[in-house]
Formats: structure tokens, C-alpha cells, sequence
């Protein structure tokens, strides 16, 4: 009897929280679903380009790339540390541009054809990940100097924007976090130390931007949630703050490396915070419209300050400069920095101008963002326990090796995790310290940027990948 009264009393618990927690999930998904089609208070978008801004964006082909960089050659040795990159390759073009004579791409791939074969330039093949491999790259002399480079620029990085994990973390430090330090570590020896003048970083804009908390709506009432305005004056991020993704955890200790390291054997660092996304051809934003069938629309309300990467490259050369004629300016300081345009783009605009410049039919297809969340953290759970299913097989049949953090056969579908979603946020970048202490002035806006985008495309130049690769230093 006691056993049926104890059944019955638990079907009638049951029925009685189903009454009240089914409403009230649904009203929580409800209100779930809204916030994320909705704008922070502050957010105050640009607006769809006019007619006549589209017409008038062909100006970007008269851009001089030299304009606000140092345009005299210093004939120093130059080593770029993932030169090899997205990224990299627009400054190894810059300093051809400006007629150095002595560069070095050092990194795991081999530079295009077109670059390796300038007489100016050499590759050394390195993994930042082995102290031997990366210093004796750098230590290599030039042939024309007879002297290993004195100006060390570090791009590389690993860029897995998609992990968040514990379990995800050990392949994202072992290249953003350890070859630092190994870089650090050959600078600060000899022959290295006292020949290397400047050491100048490329950090990302995401180490001074909040993490997003996607299933709460209280957290734009407090700081630092309650504004979009970013700037060096802020307060560091705390813990707690600070984005939840490998690659902006890692690219902020690595960044505090790069600072903490300066002074040491006459080193002079800086570090250069680029933000919200760098764009241009091959890039993540842009580039994507153009190699998908049917372009997936569930991040379309919120808005972002974005910058070129020429105009990355530049001041990248304008930090460089600083850190050798105003070294108690600059150095051991980190530094925002975004494009020309001072209003945010909202990212459904960004991709109707992608549409517009176009000659191929681009279909935007809106998906409901609670779907993409869900489904996101489905995919990082399904990962999550494939891995520790795998690892435990692997252990109990004395298997040394660790399985991969992915199947292969998911393809881009890996991107798709909750970490990937931080972006659902409105960000404002203030550089005015930048342009002010170091001379940055960005010359491209985003309409030009997407118009070289679009033209580069059809073009063919721009090959098949567009800033998504998942193995590699992809800076």
C-alpha cells in the first residue's frame, strides 16, 4: 500500500511541476528568443549604405597603402612569424611595397610563389612549438647583413574560435601561450639578446570585450556589460569577464608575455589589439557570403567597428617605428585599434552590400538565433562526449595515443559552438589612444573593403579558403 501511495504522490509531484515549469520554459524561451534578435541600448548602427555610397566605394583602388605607414625603408632585418598567413602575407606586401630588402617568413607553410620568389624576401620553415625549430630560425643570418633580424614581428597563432573546453584547450596554448614564450625565450639569448630591437605583437581586440552570456539578459545593467564602447582606458577584464574561448584566453596571456618582457636585454615590445574582426579578401566576415549557396541569417541585428587589414599591417609598421623613436610612449603597452569608420556596421548590412556588389545571386535565408544556440550547444556536447568516449576506450586497451578533438567528417560544422556565438554582441572600438600615441589612421571604410572583397573574388584571386582553416598558424 505504502508502495502505491508513494507512486501515485510522485505522478501528482510530476503533473504539479510540469503545470508550472512548462509555462514558464516556455515563457523563458520566449523572452530567450527576443533578446537574442535584440540590440544593446546603446547599439546606434550606421545604417544601409545610400546609393551613392555604393558608387562611390570603386574609390578604394586609388588608396595609397603606404599613406599612413613609415615610407622610408630602414634596411633592418625583419623576421615575421607567421608570415605565411592571412594576415602575414599583407605585411610582407607592405614592407616589398616599401623596399625592404632583408624579410623572413618564418612558419609551418610554405609562402605563395609570387611572394618566395622576390629576391627580398626568404622562408624559413619553423614550429613555434619546438624552443630549437623557432630559434634557430630567428638566429639564421641574412645573407646580404650577415646578421640574424633585429626587428621580430609575431603573427602566428592558431585561431580554433570555436573552443571552449578544458578538454580543447592544450592544442590552442601549445601555439598561442608556449611558442610565445619559446619566441621570448631565443630573443633572450644569445646571439639574440641585445641584436633584437623591437618585438611587436598581434593580439586581438576580443581580449577587452566581455564574454557574451547568450542564455541571460540581466548582464547589460552592470559593468562592463553595460556599454559597447571599448577603449584602453577600461578596466581589465576580470576572470570572470573575460571571454570564455581558447583563443582569446590564450592570446591574452600570451599578450601579457609579449608586455611583462619588455626592457629585458635592451627589448622593446608592444602589442597591437585589432578589432572588432579584421576583413578584406579571404577574410571570415565578407569572404564567406561569396563561397556559401545560401547565405544562414541569424546574427543580422548586431553591429560592429571592423578593420582593414592593410590598415592592420600599417600600423603594425607605425608600432615598430614608435617603439624605436618614442620608446617611453609606447613601450610595454597594448593598444586598440580598429578601421575608419566610426559607426558600427550591423552584420545584416555588411551582407546585403555583399549581395549588392555581387554578380552572382546571393540567397540570405533567416534563421531563428534560439535555434543556432541550441543546436550549437548540442554540437559541443556531442564533441564533448565523443572525445572522453574515445579517450576511454583508448585507456583501457593501453592505447598511448589521445583521440582527435573531432571527427573529420563534420567539416565546417565544428565551427558551429557556443564560443563561435560570442560575436552576438554590439561593439564600438575607440582607437583614439592609438591615433594619437602611435599615428594610426585607417584609410579603408568597410563599403571599400567589401567592394575589394567582392571584386577580388570574382576575380579568382582569392583561391578557396577564406579565413576558416583549422590546422595551421592562420594569423
Amino acid at each position: 500500500m505504502s508502495s502505491l501511495f508513494q507512486q501515485v504522490s510522485l505522478s501528482v509531484v510530476s503533473a504539479t511541476l510540469l503545470k508550472i515549469l512548462g509555462p514558464g520554459l516556455i515563457i523563458y524561451l520566449y523572452l530567450l528568443a527576443r533578446h537574442l534578435r535584440t540590440s544593446h541600448p546603446d547599439a546606434k548602427p550606421r545604417g544601409p549604405p545610400t546609393l551613392q555610397e555604393y558608387e562611390l566605394a570603386d574609390s578604394y583602388r586609388n588608396i595609397d597603402i603606404l599613406a599612413n605607414a613609415p615610407r622610408e625603408p630602414t634596411h633592418k632585418g625583419y623576421a615575421i612569424i607567421g608570415g605565411s598567413g592571412f594576415l602575414g602575407i599583407y605585411l610582407v606586401r607592405l614592407l616589398l611595397k616599401r623596399g625592404e630588402i632583408n624579410i623572413r617568413i618564418v612558419d609551418l607553410g610554405s609562402p605563395t610563389e609570387s611572394i618566395l620568389s622576390h629576391p627580398a624576401v626568404t622562408y624559413v620553415k619553423a614550429d613555434i612549438t619546438s624552443p630549437t625549430s623557432i630559434r634557430d630560425a630567428l638566429c639564421k643570418p641574412f645573407e646580404s647583413t650577415r646578421q640574424p633580424p633585429s626587428i621580430i614581428l609575431h603573427l602566428a597563432a592558431t585561431i580554433r574560435f570555436w573552443d571552449r573546453l578544458s578538454y580543447t584547450w592544450e592544442s590552442t596554448y601549445r601555439v598561442n601561450v608556449q611558442g610565445t614564450k619559446n619566441i621570448i625565450a631565443a630573443l633572450q639569448a644569445p646571439p639574440l639578446a641585445g641584436h633584437v630591437r623591437s618585438l611587436v605583437y598581434v593580439s586581438t581586440g576580443d581580449v577587452a570585450i566581455p564574454r557574451v552570456k547568450l542564455w541571460s539578459f540581466g548582464k547589460r545593467r552592470s559593468y562592463p556589460w553595460n556599454t559597447i564602447r571599448r577603449s584602453d582606458s577600461d578596466r581589465p577584464l576580470t576572470e570572470h569577464q573575460l571571454s570564455e574561448g581558447c583563443y582569446t584566453r590564450s592570446k591574452k596571456i600570451a599578450e601579457d608575455l609579449i608586455l611583462a618582457a619588455n626592457g629585458r636585454f635592451g627589448l622593446k615590445t608592444g602589442s597591437l589589439r585589432p578589432g572588432y574582426t579584421i576583413i578584406g579578401p579571404n577574410d571570415r566576415l565578407i569572404s564567406s557570403s561569396l563561397h556559401l549557396p545560401s547565405v544562414p541569417m541569424f546574427d543580422q541585428t548586431f553591429s560592429h567597428t571592423d578593420i582593414n587589414a592593410w590598415d592592420v599591417v600599417s600600423t603594425i609598421l607605425l608600432m615598430e617605428d614608435a617603439l624605436e623613436n618614442r620608446p617611453d610612449q609606447v613601450a610595454g603597452e597594448a593598444f586598440l585599434i580598429t578601421g575608419r569608420d566610426t559607426e558600427a556596421w550591423t552584420i545584416g548590412d555588411v551582407r546585403r552590400a555583399v549581395k549588392h556588389y555581387s554578380s552572382k545571386p546571393i540567397k540570405l535565408q533567416g534563421i531563428p538565433p534560439l535555434f543556432i544556440l541550441i543546436l550549437s550547444h548540442i554540437i559541443e556536447a556531442f564533441l564533448f562526449a565523443r572525445y572522453h568516449l574515445l579517450l576511454f576506450i583508448f585507456r583501457i586497451t593501453a592505447q598511448k595515443r589521445k583521440p582527435s578533438l573531432a571527427p573529420s567528417w563534420i567539416g565546417q560544422g565544428i565551427f558551429l559552438q557556443p564560443a563561435t556565438l560570442e560575436y552576438f554582441s554590439d561593439v564600438i572600438i575607440d582607437d583614439s589612444r592609438a591615433r594619437k600615441l602611435l599615428g594610426h589612421k585607417p584609410q579603408w571604410g568597410m563599403l571599400e573593403t567589401i567592394k575589394n572583397v567582392v571584386d577580388d573574388f570574382e576575380a579568382e584571386t582569392s583561391g578557396k579558403k577564406y579565413g576558416l582553416g583549422v590546422e595551421g598558424y592562420v594569423s
